[in-house]
């Protein structure tokens, strides 16, 4: 019998490992708390040939509501150790915010983290961050476990092909995230700027609330044809400047052409786009699956026809 030796859960519930309280029964579930509870665990799950899934919060995760028939493994080992005053190694558990407070308490204020959920090795994996600045640019090293070979490797900044929302692990499925290595030498927002920033983002989004986090990927404006950045402009000429300004940055913001699609507050059963941010769906009630992916597949649906933009999400479905 699999996992014997192992503290499994069996048929937990899915919605309990989720930030936005969504999902049926997962087959087994396991706690990693040290790596070599996740190196052995790896190991059963392949010689019992066993799918698994890595999860840090479970943020930017949508369970269906038939559940997971596999392995899920939630990776709690989460120290941080300071090399100097700007280098600091962190576990892939170490929770996003934890980190950022750290930081400020060396005087080094991650603005455009505030607010993000999940967990280092969620954000590296996804090259969280805001529109214009990523955690991926103050990565200095990752330390992944290869389950090819089940040995203990370590990727180069270089190595992990960062860009908008993405990173190598995208593609390379077989690298596990144990943590990071960053450097935030480069790193110079002041307090004032940090706790303007942390108020705003409090009054702009739903914090508090049951979500992913962000829903859907900005749209780079390099990948975008020239009829397409027209036909914005033409249709929204009352919003000029902020459109020349969400192009200098070269992001058009999804939250912003999901308003725009007359989606706002828009709910299906127990799931609705935030009324303080677009591009946050939350829980408002026993929200299921259906719910869920209708809102998506809806504002995917009516930016195609809007924008003639395919929007990405950000959320992993299992």
């Amino acid at each position: 019998m699999a996992f014997e030796n192992f503290n499994v859960k069996e048929n937990y519930p899915g919605k309990n490992l989720t930030t936005i309280k969504v999902g049926g029964p997962i087959r087994y579930f396991f706690e990693a708390k040290t790596k070599e509870d996740l190196l052995e665990v790896l190991k059963e799950a392949k010689r019992n040939k066993i799918k698994f899934y890595i999860i840090g919060s479970g943020s930017n995760l949508l369970i269906k509501d038939e559940g997971f028939d596999g392995l899920l493994i939630k990776i709690l080992f989460n120290n941080i150790n300071f090399l100097d005053d700007k280098k600091v190694f962190t576990d892939a558990g170490v929770f996003f915010s934890k980190l950022v407070d750290e930081l400020a308490k060396k005087g080094i204020y991650l603005k455009f983290a505030l607010g993000i959920p999940g967990t280092i090795g969620g954000a590296v994996y996804g090259n969280s961050g805001g529109q214009t600045e990523w955690i991926g640019d103050f990565v200095e090293k990752v330390f992944v476990i290869d389950t090819n070979d089940f040995q203990e490797k370590i990727l180069t900044k270089e190595e992990c092909n960062f860009s908008y929302r993405k990173s190598i692990f995208h593609e390379k499925k077989h690298l596990i995230i144990t943590g990071a290595l960053f450097n935030f030498e480069n790193c110079n927002y002041k307090k004032d700027e940090f706790l303007d920033f942390l108020k705003y983002r409090r009054q702009t989004q739903p914090l508090s609330e049951p979500s992913f986090g962000s829903t859907f990927r900005g749209v780079s404006v390099d990948k975008l044809p020239k009829d397409v950045l027209e036909n914005i402009v033409e249709q929204f000429p009352e919003e000029k400047n902020k459109i020349n300004e969400f192009f200098e940055k070269g992001i058009v913001p999804a939250g912003w052409m999901i308003e725009k699609c007359g989606l706002k507050n828009f709910q299906i059963g127990g799931a609705k786009f935030s009324e303080k941010h677009s591009n946050f769906i939350v829980n408002v009630g026993n929200a299921n699956f259906n719910d869920v992916i209708s809102l998506i597949n809806l504002a995917k649906q009516k930016a195609k026809e809007k924008f003639n933009i395919d929007l990405e999400t950000e959320v992993q479905i299992i």
